[in-house]
Parts: structure tokens; C-alpha cells; sequence
């Protein structure tokens, strides 16, 4: 698209937050499930790890702009947010990094103008259909065409589906004479069982609607005829392109009334699930080694079955919480061709960022060689930070997610043929496979201890608060009653009236056996 007012094809909100903010090359993907790389090979360029990714280059001038953009990145997070209705604003700043080695940067600087990149990931975040639609609208056709084929009742549940957005400013090659186009593409990948039933693809991906396909049951036919109208439309051209074949239909010539036509495919055959599955050539997998909690290990397995060396990029964030040992980094490989023992290797550090506590993570960044037909393992071991109890999600007894490792290289022949439709960003042979989402478990406190103090507390002071306030709020006073001669001796008396009323009744008792005895004493 060149430069300017027309936003007939391409969307009016993505070219106002890139010229808003400088931004020069984004890429934005919302990913659910893992892309199992050992089974299925090659993931579909540009990768997209387990959760929300998004990279970002801001292009300014001279040193002042640096200042400015970590307000520009966290901008455009908020941007995005709005949007898509995600929760990315947990990743600024506590999962933002500063990298310097990225598949999809442009390294270095054009003319007077300087790239600065950001990136950030969240692997906790979810899709869903609020996800859906707003990436739907992106497209030319918006809700309409190819978005009407897209069943959401499919797409949720599939065992991997990835949403992505991938903006540059320049040609595919970045030349100088298209510096005033701007290129955006819209992705969109699935993986999806199949019918094991039938073994067939009908159906299997998309949702055809009336405007395709009008499925008829008995039920609702009202007489006992039907008349079908059979409309075949021969494609205008045939291409074969990496031993596919295309088909293309020229709207234009088709006439009006032709409409609405038939658009689907019929499988001549069922599928062979007896066919050996061919394995991947490259694959990485990341698992935690020894963890408990107080401390773990992070181990990244990274398998090179190619006949030739493969040199590739390790990039990895990893948040704050998770305080690495640089000192324990160790890089192996075991050769798989039967030949004993294992090669040591030390990795050519790229870039090493130290986290600050509740600030940024860490990252990452090592060039590694990969011999020909070996498992190479790189490790790490850790502490588990002490955290607040602000620091805690809602859910933290399920643990902390740490984002997925990346491995980034060029493709060989040997992968570049075998993968060719899959492979590159934008006809490179740069290739990104990503790893497994790991999920520490930390040191959780008792959260119900708040609860517990309250409620022992607002009971005491509800059993105490009573007497007391009674006691505080009310004056004691004596008070007169009159009383009848004949209900005096049931009058209760003063303590000290009693008390004298008691000595004088045993004086008077003593006087009166004293005159006794005297009288006793006279007689005798």
C-alpha cells in the first residue's frame, strides 16, 4: 500500500497507532496450544509461542528519541490492548525486553533515522472470540467473504490456532525505491483432528453457510420433489507452485446471475494414515531439571538431524522471579550417529540483560553451533525470588508462567526444500521455532491467614464491645425507694449497714447470756 489517505484495503486503525508512534516494523500474534515441532516439522513462518508475543521497532532521530520510547512502547501496548481486548498490559514493564538479535528486526540504522526494538510476551494469555473479531475486521472483506468460512466452533477447538499481524514499512527486500509502502499481513494458523471415521477433510476446517453450500434435510421439504439448479464454473487459470495446484476464478467475468455460486472442494480419495510420518529435522523442547522450592533448573533440548551444522540464535525472556545463575550456563551436544561420548561447546554470548526486581526481566541472547545429526542441551539453574503477596496472581497456586525459549536460524537446503511453503518471513529462509511454556511453582503463602485473623479478631471485639461500652456509657447513681414497715426486713441493707447491724445482733446476743449466767450463779 503506498502512502496516504486510502483505506479502502488496508485498515485505518493500524496506520494511525504506526504513525502515531513511529513504529516501524510490529508483529503481534495470539497463540493457543503448543506447535508440536517434533511431530509436525516446521511451524509456519513467521512462529508464534504459546500465549501473546509482540515485537516492535520505533524508528527516530538522534538521542532524545531513546528517552521517549519506552512512553511510545508502552503506548502502543495499551493500543493493541484496546483492540484486540487482551491483557497486555501485564507484560509492561515486568515482561519487556530490549533485544538486540531478532528474527524480525532490521539491525543497525537507515540514513539519520535509528531503530530501537521491544519485545514482550505473556504466556498466560487466552484466545477467544473477542480475540476473533477484531482480527476479522482487519481484513479487506472484513466480516464478509472469506470471514464467513471462518467457524469460530472449529477454530476453539482445534489442537493448536494462532492469530498474527506482521507490519513493515518498505518492500520484502527493504530497498530504498519502496520506502514510502507499507506491507501488513494477517495470519491465521490451525491444527485440527480429523474424521478418523471417514478420513476425509470435508468440513473439517471451515463452516460453509448458504452463501456456499445449502445443506436440505427431509424434515423441511414440504413436497416430494426438489429441483436442483447445477452450475459449473471452470477456473480462469491453472498454476502449480511446489507440487500444488491452484485454481484462480476471475470474478469479474463470471456473469451476475451466476451468483451465488458453489465454492468447495471434493476430495477424491480418503487419506492414507498408514503412510510412515516423516520426522522433523529440527526441534526444540525446554523442561524444568531439578526444582524445588527454593531453586530449579531450565533445561532447552535442541535436536539437529540435518547432515549438515546448523548455526542458530538462542533468544529468551525470562521474568524476574526467576534469578539465574550466569555462572551455571552450560551448553553440550551427544551425537545421535552412534558415536560415543559428547562434544562441549562454549556458546558466543549475543547479549545478557539482568533483571531488576518488579522492573524487567531477564534476556538471553546466544549464538550456538549445532553439529550435523545431535541433541544439544543448553541449561541454567535459578533461585526463586521471595515475593509479596501483591506479586501473586489471583491464581497462584497453579504457579508463574515462564515465556517460551526461541531458536532462530537460517534454513539450509536440506530444511528449505522440505518446508518451502512454510519457511520464511516475507521469501527468506529465516526461520524461528519456539519451545515449550514452562510453569514454575513458587513458595505460596497462606492467603487464608488474613481471613482467619479478622475473623478471630471481630469476634473478640464483638464479645467484648458490649460490656464494655455498657460499662463506659452508663453513671451509676443510688436510687430511693419507698418501702412499707412490713417489707423492711426484706429490704436488702448497705454493706455497712449490715455489717454494724450483724456486730450489734452478736453484742446483744453475748449481753443476754451473760444475764443468764449470772441468774443460774444467784440460784445456786
Amino acid at each position: 500500500m503506498h502512502s496516504g489517505p486510502d483505506y479502502i484495503l488496508f485498515p485505518r486503525i493500524v496506520a494511525e497507532i504506526s504513525n502515531n508512534y513511529d513504529v516501524e516494523v510490529f508483529h503481534f500474534s495470539l497463540t493457543q496450544g503448543f506447535w508440536r515441532n517434533s511431530e509436525w516439522g516446521i511451524p509456519p513462518q513467521p512462529a508464534s509461542p504459546s500465549g501473546a508475543q509482540l515485537f516492535c521497532s520505533f524508528r527516530g532521530i538522534g538521542s532524545e528519541f531513546v528517552h521517549k520510547v519506552a512512553d511510545k512502547w508502552n503506548h502502543f501496548v495499551n493500543s493493541l490492548n484496546g483492540i484486540f481486548c487482551t491483557s497486555l498490559l501485564e507484560m509492561v514493564p515486568l515482561l519487556t525486553a530490549t533485544p538486540r538479535h531478532f528474527p524480525f528486526a532490521k539491525n543497525g540504522s537507515e540514513d539519520e533515522f535509528t531503530l530501537h526494538h521491544r519485545y514482550g510476551a505473556l504466556a498466560s494469555e487466552t484466545v477467544c472470540t473477542e480475540n476473533l473479531t477484531p482480527w476479522k475486521k482487519l481484513l479487506p472483506c472484513k466480516e464478509t467473504g472469506l470471514s464467513e468460512i471462518l467457524s469460530p466452533e472449529k477454530l476453539y477447538s482445534s489442537n493448536y490456532h494462532s492469530l498474527s499481524i506482521h507490519f513493515t514499512r518498505g518492500c520484502q527486500d527493504i530497498s530504498k525505491s519502496c520506502r514510502n509502502r507499507t506491507r501488513l499481513e494477517l495470519g491465521l494458523d490451525m491444527v485440527t483432528d480429523i474424521d478418523l471415521r471417514s478420513h476425509s477433510l470435508v468440513n473439517s476446517c471451515f463452516r460453509f453457510t448458504n452463501r456456499f453450500i445449502m445443506f436440505l434435510h427431509q424434515s423441511v421439504i414440504s413436497t416430494g420433489k426438489l429441483i436442483v439448479a447445477i452450475v459449473n464454473i471452470s477456473p480462469t487459470e491453472k498454476k502449480k507452485y511446489n507440487s500444488r495446484q491452484y485454481y484462480i476464478y476471475n470474478i469479474h467475468e463470471i456473469p451476475t446471475h451466476m451468483f451465488p455460486f458453489n465454492l468447495h472442494s471434493q476430495y477424491r480419495r480418503k487419506l492414507d494414515l498408514s503412510q510412515q510420518k516423516p520426522s522433523s529435522l529440527f526441534s526444540v523442547h525446554s523442561f524444568l531439571g531439578i526444582a524445588d522450592q527454593h531453586a530449579g533448573k531450565i533445561i532447552t533440548s535442541i535436536e539437529n538431524l540435518q547432515s549438515l551444522p546448523q548455526s542458530a540464535t538462542y533468544f529468551h525472556v525470562i521474568p524476574w522471579f526467576i534469578q539465574i545463575y550466569f555462572h551455571t550456563v552450560k551448553f553440550f551436544c551427544v551425537s545421535l550417529s552412534g558415536r560415543k561420548g559428547s562434544e562441549s561447546t562454549v556458546p558466543k554470548l549475543l547479549n545478557f540483560v539482568p533483571a531488576k526486581s518488579r522492573m524487567k526481566p531477564f534476556l538471553l541472547e546466544y549464538q550456538l553451533f549445532l553439529p550435523a545429526g545431535a541433541v544439544c542441551e543448553l541449561s541454567f539453574e535459578f533461585d526463586k525470588a521471595f515475593l509479596r503477596v501483591t506479586d501473586y496472581p489471583p491464581d497462584a497456586n497453579r504457579g508463574m508462567y515462564v515465556p517460551a525459549a526461541m531458536i532462530s536460524f537460517k534454513a539450509e537446503e536440506e530444511i528449505w526444500q522440505k518446508n518451502r511453503s512454510l519457511c520464511g518471513i516475507g521469501g527468506s529462509r529465516l526461520v524461528s521455532v519456539f519451545s515449550e511454556v514452562l510453569l514454575v511453582s513458587l513458595p505460596v503463602p497462606d492467603f487464608s491467614m488474613p481471613f482467619n485473623v479478622i475473623c478471630f479478631v471481630s469476634t473478640a471485639i464483638a464479645m467484648l464491645f458490649g460490656p464494655i461500652h455498657s460499662l463506659t456509657t452508663k453513671m451509676l447513681a443510688a436510687k430511693l425507694i419507698p418501702v412499707d414497715e412490713a417489707d423492711k426486713d426484706l429490704v436488702s441493707k448497705p454493706l455497712f449497714t449490715a455489717l454494724i447491724l450483724k456486730l450489734w445482733n452478736l453484742v446483744k446476743v453475748c449481753i443476754a447470756r451473760l444475764r443468764d449466767f449470772k441468774n443460774r450463779k444467784k440460784v445456786a
